[in-house]
């Protein structure tokens, strides 16, 4: 859909409703929903269901996300929700409004699917689903031998959920380029880099996070008072 279709429209479990334009009716998808033929707007005059079987493809990248915005409710019966990356260069830690309703959002989503160098969170607050994503240190760049070891560390501690302190790590890395930046601060949080002093192992580490942050916040620092 590029510009408006007029009336209630019903999608099957083989089907895929994708565009940028706007549906001046009710909508009911058992199969695929995506807005945009890459990353777009899709509007919805009256309400949307999303039934069990359903999809809901979300396109993304650095600068933004796809959005369904919904004039009436949305009914989430279950179904999945599937990130797509726009290419292999998204990195950062980004916030998304990918769903909004004026007449509130019921129920939520059983499934989510992303790339498995992306950790998705979903929040449903008031009438919007927010996405926070944050793609793992290191993707798409080239580390070298000893970041790309402090790198796996702070990525699978994100992934297990074992440092509250590591999700602030990783907004700290965003602001960490070019990858010149980025592999000088993974190097310093190295083991080797203490040896002279003390044996700190990585898994002592959890003020891995809290220097690395430092690191990036002395940086960004330095960055405004020139600017």
């Amino acid at each position: 859909i590029d510009n408006e279709l007029s009336g209630d429209i019903q999608i099957g479990i083989d089907a895929t409703l994708g565009g940028n334009g706007r549906i001046n009716g009710d909508a009911s998808i058992s199969g695929t929903l995506g807005a945009g033929a890459s990353i777009g707007t899709l509007t919805i005059a009256g309400d949307l269901t999303l039934g069990d079987t359903s999809t809901l493809e979300v396109e993304f990248d650095n600068d933004g996300a796809d959005q369904i915005i919904v004039e009436g409710i949305v009914d989430l019966q279950g179904g999945t929700i599937n990130f797509v990356p726009e290419d292999e260069n998204v990195f950062g830690v980004f916030t998304y409004e990918i769903l909004t309703a004026e007449g509130g959002i019921n129920g939520a989503f059983n499934t989510t699917l992303a790339p498995n160098y992306a950790l998705i969170d979903l929040r449903y607050e008031g009438n919007s689903l927010f996405a926070d994503i944050i793609t793992q240190i290191g993707t798409g760049v080239e580390l070298s031998p000893q970041s790309n070891l402090t790198a796996n560390y702070l990525n699978d501690r994100l992934v297990q959920g074992a440092a509250s302190s590591t999700l602030e790590t990783f907004k700290a890395l965003v602001n960490l380029n070019p990858v010149t930046e980025l592999n000088s601060a993974l190097s310093q949080l190295h083991p080797e880099a203490y040896a002279a002093t003390s044996s700190i192992s990585l898994i002592q580490g959890l003020s891995i996070s809290d220097s690395l942050s430092k690191i990036a916040t002395q940086k960004n620092t330095r960055q405004n008072s020139i600017t």
